[in-house]
C-alpha cells in the first residue's frame, strides 16, 4: 500500500502544500538556495516602484537558535508597556512608538525592498521558521520596525523603573542583532530603526529632556 497510487497522491499534495509555504516566505527548501518573490507576489500599489532586491553583507552568519532573542524583542514590544506604572510615562511610550511608526512606514513605499532567505534549517528550528516566514514575507525592510518597538519600550519603562535600566540596556544590546542573525532585516536597516526610535522618543520627551 505504502506504493500504491494513493500514497503518491499525498505525497504530491504534500510537497506542492510545502512548495507553497517557502515560496510566500522567501526562502528555499534547498540548502544554500533562494527564492526570489515574483512580480505578482510583490506587496505594492499602483505606481509604486517596484520592490529592489537586497543583499545581506556576507559577514552576517544565519544563526537559527537566535530566534529565541528575537521573539522575546517582540515581546518586550507587547508587555513593556504593560509594567509602565506612571500614567503619563505610559501615554508618553504610545506616542513615542506612534511617531517612530510614522517615520518608519513612508520609506516602505518610497523604496520598497525584499531581502532573500537563506534555506529552511533542519531538524528542531525547522517548524518555527517555517511558521515565522509564512507568517512575514521578506519585504518592508528598510527600515527596520522590529526594532523601534523594544527600543521605546525599553526606554519607558526604565524611565518609570530606573532600577531596570542597565539589565534593560544590556538586555537590548543583546537581543537586537538577532533580528539579523536570523535575517529578517539587515545591520543598517536595524540601526534605521534605532534612529527612528530615538527621534520618536526625542519628539515626545522633549520637554522633560529640556528640564534635565
Amino acid at each position: 500500500m505504502g506504493n500504491g497510487p494513493e500514497h503518491k497522491l499525498m505525497l504530491s499534495r504534500e510537497n506542492r502544500d510545502l512548495e507553497i509555504i517557502s515560496r510566500g516566505a522567501g526562502c528555499s527548501e534547498k540548502p544554500g538556495s533562494y527564492n526570489i518573490p515574483r512580480e505578482d507576489e510583490k506587496p505594492g500599489f499602483s505606481g509604486q516602484p517596484p520592490p529592489s532586491v537586497l543583499a545581506m553583507p556576507e559577514w552576517v552568519p544565519f544563526c537559527p537558535a537566535c530566534l529565541i532573542p528575537y521573539f522575546g524583542l517582540l515581546a518586550a514590544t507587547c508587555f513593556l508597556p504593560a509594567v509602565i506604572r506612571d500614567a503619563s510615562h505610559f501615554r508618553s511610550c504610545l506616542k513615542a512608538n506612534l511617531v517612530a511608526w510614522l517615520l518608519v512606514m513612508p520609506w516602505w513605499l518610497i523604496l520598497p525592498g525584499t531581502l532573500p532567505r537563506p534555506a529552511v534549517p533542519e531538524g528542531f528550528w525547522a517548524g518555527p521558521f517555517h511558521a515565522l516566514w509564512a507568517f512575514d514575507p521578506p519585504h518592508n525592510v528598510m527600515p527596520c520596525a522590529h526594532a523601534t518597538g523594544p527600543v521605546v519600550a525599553a526606554w519607558f519603562a526604565a524611565r518609570d523603573r530606573p532600577s531596570w535600566r542597565w539589565p534593560l540596556a544590556l538586555t537590548l544590546g543583546f537581543s537586537l542583532p538577532s533580528i539579523a542573525l536570523v535575517w529578517q532585516h539587515r545591520p543598517m536597516d536595524i540601526l534605521l530603526g534605532i534612529a527612528a526610535a530615538a527621534a520618536g522618543i526625542a519628539l515626545v520627551e522633549r520637554p522633560w529632556m529640556a528640564r534635565h
